[in-house]
């Protein structure tokens, strides 16, 4: 059944795990991850554990609004969200904002504007500000009993769509250390994906899925590891001593493409092209 109808879908759901045998669910999209974090001790009777967040962290992770003013409380630094659009015409330090629907996935109401708009395109759309800096993706996972186990983090190099197209492998004991408390005052189980940027001021998260989030294919290229210590985790075995490490500085893509020039070395060797500024090798 589709998730919109809740009780049908947790019913079948459950129904299927007890049936298979399967010992842990997690969550794929934003829009089932308040339903299933709501029954969790539905499945915790039947042994099955629910990896994410509990309901009330799905809640504010769904809501951007809501995840806004959590951040704040919890003492991180956030990008400035409102909605509506302030009347007084003010809205911090920026001149350059975004909008995204409130409650959206990947790039779902994505606009930019150079200047406070007169109106939002979409009453379920927020208004942020726009920061400056590299933005980052990180995974983290945690184990059941609240240590966390391993972080990979991966520096965005293109987007296509809302999701991450390319990106490379890097190693920041400062990042690792923020994903590792982020996961703690979320009250992580299993692995979340969250995205940020890293500015002057230092990270600001712009997004948490409490769930295997877009980016997770490149992790498990480069951190294999990783991948083995959440079926661990997950499925309540002993994940053992401290995983090993990633090398960073490897790029992965989820499309690569190719053209073969014919003749392209005869060209690149033509007198004709000789101190063409214009000609690139």
């Amino acid at each position: 059944p589709p998730v919109s109808d809740d009780k049908a879908f947790v019913s079948s759901v459950l129904r299927l795990c007890i049936d298979e045998e399967i010992r842990c669910v997690l969550p794929q999209n934003d829009r089932e991850l308040v339903t299933l974090a709501g029954a969790r001790a539905r499945f915790e009777k039947e042994g099955i554990l629910i990896a994410g967040v509990d309901e009330t962290h799905a809640k504010i992770a769904r809501d951007k609004v809501a995840l806004s003013t959590w951040l704040a409380e919890k003492g991180y630094t956030r990008a400035e969200t409102r909605t509506p659009i302030p009347k007084d015409g003010t809205f911090g330090p920026s001149d350059a904002f975004v909008e995204k629907s409130r409650c959206g996935q990947g790039s779902e109401g994505l606009l930019f504007h150079d200047a406070i708009p007169r109106e939002l395109s979409s009453p379920e759309s927020i208004l942020q500000q726009r920061l400056e800096g590299e933005e980052y993706n990180l995974d983290i996972l945690r184990d059941y009993c609240g240590e966390v186990v391993c972080v990979s983090v991966k520096k965005k190099l293109a987007m296509e769509n809302g999701s991450t197209a390319k990106a490379v492998s890097v190693r920041s004991a400062a990042l690792e250390e923020f994903g590792g408390q982020l996961a703690h005052d979320l009250g992580v189980f299993g692995s979340i994906d969250v995205d940020l940027i890293l500015t002057s001021q230092g990270p600001v998260v712009i997004d948490i899925n409490p769930r295997i989030g877009g980016g997770f294919p490149f992790t498990a290229t480069y951190y294999p590891a990783y991948v083995d210590h959440l079926l661990a985790v997950c499925t309540g075995e002993s994940v053992g001593p401290r995983p090993s490490s990633y090398r960073e500085d490897i790029v992965v893509a989820r499309e690569f493409s190719f053209s073969h020039l014919k003749g392209a070395a005869d060209e690149l060797d033509s007198a004709s092209h000789q101190g063409d500024p214009s000609w690139t090798n």
